[in-house]
């Protein structure tokens, strides 16, 4: 009986410890997702303001990073950036008139072509789209998109999530193998 309620009591424990670590990584995970997102709408916006001025960035000798999945930047720098972004301008009949690139080396107008087939159709201005955050604005020119990489702090997110669950889950076999 005594074995009973002991593990009963450690089986409680365990479940109250879980409850809270869960809350605890909802909370670490959600309030920076939150944080990002309000920042990237703000850096989506300015970067709209800015408008499209030519048809193909210029080769400037300018070295890009080798890929969008590139390493997070240094402590207390704003990744958003140092993001890779694109500003797009659409006519009404869903075709590029206009647009430029940060990282002239990871965009063409066919990756923006089949990115804006699927943003375009979305009712939502602003949102997410394959680890890019995205800006629609209505124009007299058509439609302004804007498209900024962030699969790398979308990717941290997970990873850190990921690790989290992976380690209660390991506490709970641990549990049940010795109890």
């Amino acid at each position: 009986m005594i074995k009973k309620l002991e593990r009963r009591m450690l089986f409680t424990i365990m479940l109250f410890v879980t409850i809270v670590i869960a809350g605890l990584i909802a909370v670490i995970t959600v309030v920076p997702a939150l944080r990002d997102e309000s920042q990237a709408e703000t850096y989506l916006k300015e970067l709209a303001s800015e408008g499209v001025d030519r048809r193909d960035p210029p080769d400037d000798g300018v070295i890009p990073p080798a890929d969008p999945a590139g390493s997070m930047p240094s402590s207390g720098a704003n990744p958003f950036l140092i993001a890779n972004a694109m500003v797009a301008q659409f006519d009404s009949a869903g075709k590029i008139t206009a647009w430029r690139s940060d990282r002239t080396a990871l965009y063409n107008e066919s990756f923006i072509t089949q990115a804006a087939d699927v943003v375009l159709e979305k009712k939502a201005d602003f949102g997410t789209y394959e680890g890019m955050y995205y800006l629609k604005e209505k124009n007299s020119a058509g439609t302004l998109l804007v498209l900024l990489d962030n699969s790398v702090m979308f990717t941290a997110q997970r990873r850190t999530l990921l690790i989290s669950c992976a380690a209660g889950a390991a506490a709970w076999l641990a549990f049940l193998g010795l109890a």
